[in-house]
């Protein structure tokens, strides 16, 4: 690109100088959260009482979402930092596109590392992450409920657990959208006696206590 300059006068095109942009790195991390976002999660089993699938000490999993799980090296990242500060084991694979077909992701191949040998299962667990305005939106909504059951059925034929991720607002809609968020995803979660994860609430506990975090 170029960039035009006056000097004594005289018009004149000089190059502007080439800036080589760093990319952000995306190796596994140590993520540090605020105390709030644990308070959330912590809390949150009075909001999402029923029975649910047994969930000890999962290995395996698979994010299923869209933007809000990939930008910014991807939620998985973030997560593996966690567990391997923890000295956990955990692996996990990240499906991010506009429209899934889940079924096929549960399919198990042999050349696939995450296939459990001797069984037809590839995942402990899989992550639903919806649209970010499907929850609430009155047109999207029947869409959601369907899809929701019907995802949360095929991860249960394949032999894993469903977890419905309960997003977070857009920054401009914090305090207007987190509940609607929140109540319309874990009424829905219950429905299909599935675990509701309440990011969404954790993402506002700790913007109240810290407001200088940038999470979106």
């Amino acid at each position: 690109m170029s960039i035009l300059s006056r000097l004594k006068g005289k018009r004149s095109t000089r190059l502007a100088p080439t800036v080589k942009k760093r990319r952000p790195s995306c190796a596994p991390r140590k993520p540090s959260l605020p105390a709030p976002a644990f308070r959330a999660v912590l809390t949150f089993a009075r909001l999402n009482p029923v029975n649910r699938d047994p969930l000890p000490n999962p290995t395996t999993g698979l994010y299923v979402g869209n933007s809000y799980s990939f930008y910014n090296c991807g939620v998985h990242g973030y997560v593996r930092g966690l567990t391997r500060a923890a000295n956990r084991t955990w692996k996990a694979r990240l499906q991010t596109i506009s429209w899934h077909n889940v079924e096929d992701y549960l399919l198990p191949h042999e050349m696939d590392t995450y296939v459990v040998k001797g069984t037809d299962k590839m995942f402990d667990v899989v992550f639903l992450q919806g649209m970010s305005s499907e929850p609430i939106a009155a047109k999207r909504v029947p869409t959601f409920r369907k899809y929701l059951a019907k995802h949360v059925e095929t991860i249960r034929s394949k032999g894993s657990v469903p977890v419905v991720v309960v997003t977070w607002a857009k920054a401009d809609k914090m305090d207007k959208d987190t509940r609607r968020l929140a109540d319309s995803i874990i009424e829905e979660a219950n429905r299909n006696n599935a675990i509701a994860l309440p990011v969404g609430l954790a993402f506002a506990e700790s913007l109240k206590e810290r407001p200088d975090l940038v999470l979106h």
